[in-house]
């Protein structure tokens, strides 16, 4: 471990707890894997889940398999940001769909996230009760001189619902996965995921329920079947979204050809007009404009395009 911010006693004796509390906790069975859905099947998150984004190097997911989501000070790494000897989190302040989620916060649409990203959820249990009350960002700690100054509280200018859990969260309190769109493609690395977290729900942004370990879901071979729809699913998605911006494309190109032709009307004579038409590939030319060619400036680009052809 290292010491990227001088702590007091009392600091350092908070820290020393919320460490010995998270090997206590990482030493005994998981039982946070509950899947949560509504009447109509959706996946929520319930309120006070913590969300950690990730990449989706499968060291990091060994990682974080064997050690839990954990302040990087305890691998002895300095800290990137202001919540020292914290682990951060996004939370979750009131019931919420996946989809909902999805859509509200950016993170989950951010293309490193669609790509490649993943997503652990933890939810909210007596379990680890002690480990999360110590939230260094909740405003219950504004006015505690010996919490609120083990992080550069002032400069803690996150995103909203931010959270930062002292010491961190261990392995066996992950409670399930959030699969970018690339992961859910990718049927090697989803079967990584499931060997090294064997115990949590698996999801897409969608909220499609890939893997389920809290019995909610009761169907034969359920997850190859989900796995393959889900990913057939992104694939028609992807050529939704690629098929609109084609059209997006087509219709700049529409407009932009429509302006050029309005000031090649300024500016040229009927006649060059028709060979400019003609040199960028117009098989016929706009009745208006034949009506004000001559019969032989008609012949000349009878010529002309014989001439291209040939």
């Amino acid at each position: 471990m290292i010491y990227d911010r001088k702590l007091n006693i009392e600091q350092l004796e908070l820290l020393g707890s919320q460490y010995q509390k998270i090997l206590q906790i990482s030493k005994e069975g998981n039982s946070n894997n509950q899947l949560y859905l509504t009447k109509n099947r959706e996946v929520y998150l319930p309120k006070g889940a913590l969300i950690h984004y990730s990449s989706s190097a499968i060291e990091t997911i060994r990682s974080i398999s064997k050690n839990g989501i954990l302040a990087p000070e305890l691998f002895g790494q300095k800290k990137q940001g202001s919540t020292y000897y914290c682990a951060d989190f996004y939370k979750i302040e009131s019931d919420m769909l996946i989809s909902d989620y999805n859509k509200n916060f950016t993170f989950l649409n951010q293309n490193d996230f669609r790509n490649n990203g993943i997503a652990y959820v933890i939810n909210p249990t007596s379990k680890i009760g002690g480990l999360i009350y110590y939230d260094l960002l909740d405003s219950k700690f504004n006015n505690n001189s010996t919490i609120n100054t083990i992080i550069d509280y002032q400069n803690t200018h996150g995103i909203n619902n931010s959270s930062a859990i002292l010491g961190g969260i261990p392995s066996n309190a992950i409670s399930g996965i959030i699969l970018g769109d690339k992961v859910v493609l990718n049927t090697e690395l989803t079967k990584i995921i499931e060997k090294y977290f064997p115990n949590v729900y698996l999801i897409t942004r969608g909220g499609n329920i890939l893997k389920d370990r809290s019995n909610m879901v009761k169907i034969e071979d359920f997850e190859n079947i989900s796995l393959k729809w889900s990913q057939e699913s992104i694939k028609n998605m992807n050529l939704q979204n690629k098929a609109k911006i084609l059209q997006e494309e087509n219709n700049k190109l529409k407009e932009n050809i429509s302006l050029l032709l309005n000031n090649i009307k300024k500016i040229l004579t009927p006649f060059e007009q028709a060979k400019l038409l003609i040199s960028i590939g117009y098989f016929e030319l706009p009745t208006s404009l034949l009506k004000q060619l001559t019969e032989k400036e008609k012949e000349k680009l009878q010529i002309i395009e014989n001439r291209k052809e040939s």
